[in-house]
């Protein structure tokens, strides 16, 4: 892949880094990473300055910034795990499931 592309930055997401990388790695590419972004937000920035492509995640697309595209890439998913947190005090049901 020729395209600069600014990357997860391992230090605050590193399952996506590596998920990314393993992406990359199984469709036979090597990602031409020329930064590491702290977050999503601070990702979108850097494209919207022209330092390079990236990926986000879909939730993302309701802050793009003026000039910038999200686009679908056919054939690339990512699955994400989440985990609920809450306070100890919390007597929601959720918290009991």
């Amino acid at each position: 892949m020729d395209e600069n592309i600014i990357w997860y930055a391992k230090a605050f997401e590193p399952a996506m880094h590596a998920k990314l990388i393993e992406s990359f790695r199984a469709k036979g590419a090597i990602p031409k990473i020329i930064a590491e972004s702290p977050n999503a937000d601070t990702t979108m920035r850097w494209v919207a300055l022209r330092v390079g492509i990236a990926f986000v995640p879909l939730y993302e697309q309701a802050w793009i910034p003026p000039g910038v595209t999200l686009r679908t890439v056919e054939d690339f998913s990512l699955e994400m795990s989440f985990r609920l947190i809450w306070l100890r005090q919390n007597e929601s049901s959720c918290s009991r499931a």
